[in-house]
């Protein structure tokens, strides 16, 4: 009686669980003793739980469906494979989820992404689906908290990759390695409709991520506008608006045109602000320098255009009195700004004047500092009147006349005379004195001569 019993409950069981719609379309669909995709997904779970290292596998679908498999993460080997009745979940369940563009922390890059856990409305499974990342302008760090932020398109791929709660949020480059510099875990579930981002400011000007834009205030608020591919190009761009001018590039943004081109007449001296900004150029994927200098023509002014809730500096009225600063006047094209000490940015700003001033300045635009190049002109000054060649030489032929060829004591012998000596007259002889002198003619001559040779060659030296 208690065997047929526990049959007759079994049975009960049976027919009700069969009476429910989905349980009439599963055994319609699938045999016997078929897994479904919860318990697949399950079963993956523990199998990564038991391995030798949880940390380096995770569960993805089958990439023609119908099964769970048990991935290693350096090369996407599987590992174990854990089958389920085909058709359930729906194969495109994430393709239901939401694209959305947000602003995340990190140096995001296209490719990258995370899996968010999604419950499948038709059979209530929870499926991994993975949100692929689309960069919209470039990362840019904020020197105000030193965090990077980039605004991003997340769109979410049609399979999905399993449901591991563990690697929710968790981001991983596009074969699945981890990005470096590492990216913060994103808070999931993630928005399911677009946010703006907040603009990154400077002193003088703000980069706003929704449209990939730099730009400043003119002093009657109009917007100036350079655009990001131009600001992170070499040759940059400058735009104008009113009395006001925006100059933007990288490394170094060019000085604006004269008039008619721009209103800046003295680049130099209406300078109002200059920013230098790292970001990550979106197609290239390497790191650069924006720099923005701002300029107004004399008694004009301009301005960030900072608002609530934008990342930059504290305002006057919140923010401490801050102490002497500096930017900027590293090169040319990036004139100092200077706070605090009024003395001191005078001093910054002669000196800056002194290697880059207006009359050192290249305003022709030719790479040469208009001070190093020579004019017309500038000979002028050497110029000297015509002069008479007679006047300033005197010919004159030098030969064997000029010299004089006499010999001393008349090329005779000399005759000494007669002396008295004791009251006696006394005549010398210079007979043997001559002839001795006749010996050593020779060498007296050779000896002249060469001391001669050796003045002329030290003198020749000199």
């Amino acid at each position: 009686m208690r065997r047929l019993f526990s049959r007759l409950v079994v049975w009960a069981s049976l027919l009700v669980v069969c009476a429910s719609p989905a349980s009439q379309a599963w055994a319609a669909t699938c045999p016997a003793g078929s897994d479904t995709y919860a318990q697949a997904q399950a079963k993956c779970d523990a199998g990564k739980a038991n391995s030798y290292n949880p940390a380096l596998f995770h569960c993805a679908l089958h990439s023609g469906g119908g099964a769970i498999d048990l991935l290693r993460n350096s090369d996407n080997a599987i590992a174990a494979s854990y089958a389920f009745c085909a058709g359930d979940p729906s194969p495109n369940v994430c393709s239901s989820l939401p694209s959305v563009t947000i602003s995340v922390t990190g140096q995001w890059s296209v490719g990258q992404g995370f899996p968010q856990r999604y419950t499948d409305p038709n059979t209530g499974s929870v499926v991994g689906c993975k949100m692929v990342a689309t960069n919209v302008g470039a990362p840019t760090l904020n020197p105000y908290d030193g965090k990077w932020y980039s605004r991003v398109s997340f769109v979410p791929n049609a399979n999905p990759v399993g449901g591991d709660a563990a690697q929710d949020g968790v981001v991983k480059n596009a074969d699945g390695s981890t990005p470096n510099p590492a990216i913060p875990t994103v808070p999931t579930p993630a928005p399911t409709t677009s946010q703006p981002s907040p603009k990154a400011c400077g002193g003088g000007s703000c980069y706003d991520a929704n449209t990939d834009t730099w730009y400043a205030l003119d002093g009657s608020g109009n917007q100036i506008s350079v655009s990001g591919n131009a600001a992170r190009s070499p040759g940059g761009s400058c735009i104008s608006s009113g009395n006001a001018t925006l100059c933007a590039g990288t490394p170094t943004a060019p000085s604006p045109m004269p008039p008619p081109s721009t209103p800046i007449t003295d680049p130099p001296s209406q300078v109002r602000s200059s920013d230098k900004t790292m970001q990550i150029n979106p197609v290239t994927g390497l790191p650069v320098t924006v720099t923005t200098v701002t300029y107004s023509t004399p008694g004009g002014t301009t301005s960030s255009g900072q608002k609530p809730g934008d990342q930059g500096p504290a305002s006057s009225s919140t923010a401490p009195t801050p102490p002497n600063t500096a930017n900027g006047g590293g090169d040319c094209g990036s004139p100092p700004v200077m706070g605090g000490d009024a003395a001191l940015a005078m001093i910054a700003r002669q000196q800056w004047l002194t290697r880059c001033g207006p009359d050192k300045a290249d305003k022709n635009g030719n790479g040469q500092p208009d001070w190093t190049e020579v004019k017309d002109s500038d000979g002028d000054q050497y110029n000297t009147p015509t002069v008479n060649q007679g006047d300033v030489f005197k010919s004159e032929t030098i030969d064997a006349s000029n010299l004089n060829q006499s010999s001393w004591a008349g090329n005779t012998c000399p005759d000494l005379g007669t002396a008295q000596v004791f009251g006696t007259s006394w005549t010398p002889d210079t007979t043997l004195f001559c002839r001795w002198l006749l010996f050593i003619r020779g060498a007296v001559l050779l000896g002249a001569a060469i001391l001669s040779c050796l003045i002329l060659a030290g003198g020749g030296k000199e």
